[in-house]
């Protein structure tokens, strides 16, 4: 299927230069893809492939496909990392800050956790420190990983889809 796409639009752009290692699935209409920001382990952008301004703008076909992605990655980042929950948000605000604007319709994924998370194999425990709270905001509130932790918590991400795959076998 091919996506119609504005060159004027930031998103747009950005899904022409994603790379394949930080992608989590991609379905017929979405992307899901890491965010660099990792202060919530496992945080994601659901980004819709076709420019779409608003929401309200989705087909049902698009919706449906957004709702069965949103509970896709939630089995997968409560597998892989023990996630208590998700949050998702839809805002698309910054794309307003620009004359003319270009909203391009994608969600904000952060899995909160009840308890601390030790990722295999690395030096570094994440943290939820106002689980039961709204996400922490601003940039010093931001956790850069880096590039090898990125990858590493997307095989994890992917690998749990694949054992659960397999255990329905």
């Amino acid at each position: 299927m091919s996506h119609i796409r504005r060159t004027d639009c930031e998103t747009c752009c950005d899904l022409d230069d994603l790379q394949e290692v930080l992608t989590i699935f991609t379905t017929e209409h979405w992307t899901v893809q890491l965010a660099d920001d990792q202060r919530y382990l496992g945080r994601v952008y659901l980004i819709a492939l076709e420019h779409i301004g608003a929401i309200e703008d989705l087909s049902e076909e698009q919706i449906l496909d957004w709702h069965k992605s949103l509970k896709r990655y939630s089995v997968m980042v409560k597998k892989a990392f023990g996630a208590t929950h998700i949050t998702e948000a839809t805002l698309m605000n910054n794309a307003y800050r620009c004359a003319p604007p270009t909203p391009h319709v994608h969600t904000h994924i952060r899995p909160r956790y009840a308890k601390p998370f030790c990722l295999h194999g690395w030096d570094v425990t994440f943290t939820d420190p106002n689980f039961g709270h709204h996400h922490l905001q601003g940039d010093d509130n931001k956790l850069s990983v880096g590039r090898d932790l990125l990858v590493a918590i997307g095989y994890q991400l992917r690998a749990s889809e694949h054992s659960r795959l397999e255990h329905l076998k």
